[in-house]
């Protein structure tokens, strides 16, 4: 920024003895670095969208990236010839930078002309190598509505409601323009907070969907076929708890309770389907306390209700969790078999072969209850048992689930984001492929 690089330049000067300089010099000079070390950053920034159509023209925008004078953040990165390359740029520095652009005979479109950033409450950081780190509810948050803000042709961003702590759940919708309604795939993840992974991989997913969606042959299978909803952060107080000293293993809300020393609710028990039975606990201080009663948390209340409205599009719902690489389906409330055993069976086992030979990953699979533990009220159930999607299934990404005790597998390095997104993206991929086939055979 316009601060940092004067005051390297400050920085970089002889330093002078205070006897060398008259006062009033020393005055001048005091004034100057104040206002410089004052200075606000960047808030006003464009999208250049650049199309380089040859390798060279790849080269320029990487070699674009790293000079400081365009000090320019790449979104989207140019990674291949024919492939759009996304840029963020202070607005002041915006003619320079498409001027590079075509001295290098690089084609380009400003996408976004003006936007100020602090009129939407985003910020601009992370958003280079964005999916090498995890990323807090502020990051994740600016970066869905600079999604929604730049792919407006085909995302939006939904308010599904707001957590106990006044937060707001945020869907993002992907979805091409049609002429009539696509068959709905619902995505949710962080439903507990510690699961870092889900959220980042969720995340991951998301931006590859919406980037990729020109090139790649297996987005454009969901994108061209169905209507795509995640949920990224399902418990964001939870989450944002996590980010917190002490609290990186936290799983439920944060509302209040009987015991104040007890907060929080399990929000995969708190579902309104077979409520309050085995595997969940009446015990205000457990990990899976189901609430006072089915619903009686704001985070599931909208997440259903929201889910309710949209019962007659919804073809399939997800649930993605860490850690244990398991494929799972109804019913988690009981050992007897869903009334769709047989296609769950062969659902859950096509996705885990994939997985296997594309990934190098090994999933389990088969029925909550039996491959996982009992649960009740918990939201796969209700998704089919309440609302009559079929397609129905809960994802526990990586790793594989050695001891159920140990909390080590919820702090997992960021190396592991990328593997998991892949695994989670294989998962839709192949749930869209079976539904679409299930609806075009006669």
């Amino acid at each position: 920024m316009f601060s940092f690089f004067k005051a390297k330049a400050l920085r970089s000067k002889k330093k002078m003895g205070a006897l060398d300089v008259p006062h009033w010099s020393l005055f001048v000079l005091l004034i100057f670095a104040n206002n410089v070390a004052t200075q606000s950053p960047e808030t006003e920034f464009s999208l250049v969208r650049a199309y380089p159509d040859r390798r060279p023209q790849v080269d320029t925008l990487q070699r674009l990236r790293f000079e400081k004078k365009h000090n320019v953040m790449f979104w989207r990165s140019a990674d291949w010839p024919g492939r759009h390359a996304d840029v963020w740029v202070p607005k002041s520095l915006l003619s320079k930078f498409t001027a590079a652009l075509a001295k290098s005979r690089v084609s380009y479109n400003v996408e976004i002309d003006s936007w100020n950033v602090t009129d939407d409450d985003v910020t601009m950081e992370h958003i280079d190598q964005f999916d090498g780190d995890y990323r807090g509810v502020k990051s994740i948050y600016s970066e869905l509505k600079r999604l929604a803000r730049a792919y407006a042709d085909r995302v939006k961003l939904i308010e599904i409601g707001h957590s106990f702590e006044n937060r707001t759940i945020y869907g993002l919708q992907i979805m091409k323009p049609s002429r009539g309604k696509k068959p709905l795939i619902f995505v949710q993840c962080g439903i507990h907070g510690r699961e870092w992974l889900s959220i980042s991989s969720c995340m991951y997913v998301i931006r590859m969907m919406i980037f990729n969606d020109e090139y790649e042959t297996d987005i454009q299978i969901i994108t061209n076929n169905f209507e795509v909803v995640f949920i990224p952060i399902y418990n964001p107080d939870g989450y944002a708890f996590t980010w917190t000293k002490g609290g990186r293993f936290w799983r439920k809300t944060r509302s209040k309770t009987t015991n104040s020393n007890c907060p929080g609710v399990d929000l995969n028990r708190n579902y309104g389907f077979r409520w309050g039975g085995s595997g969940a606990s009446p015990d205000v201080c457990d990990e899976t306390y189901s609430g006072w009663r089915p619903f009686s948390e704001k985070e599931s209340r909208a997440v259903a209700k929201y889910l309710y409205k949209r019962r007659n599009d919804a073809k399939v719902f997800v649930d993605v969790h860490t850690f244990g690489q398991i494929l799972s389906h109804p019913w988690g409330f009981s050992k007897a078999p869903s009334f769709h055993d047989y296609k769950h069976r062969e659902v859950t086992r096509r996705i885990a072969n994939r997985i296997r030979w594309g990934n190098r990953a090994i999933y389990n699979y088969g029925q909550t209850s039996s491959t996982l533990y009992e649960t009740s009220g918990d939201s796969t159930d209700w998704a089919y048992g309440f609302l009559g999607i079929v397609h129905s299934y809960g994802l526990e990404l990586r790793p594989r689930l050695n001891n159920r005790r140990s909390l080590q597998g919820f702090n997992q390095t960021a190396k592991q984001i990328i593997p998991c997104a892949r695994d989670l993206f294989m998962v839709i991929n192949e749930l869209a492929k079976y539904v679409y086939s299930e609806g075009h055979t006669s």
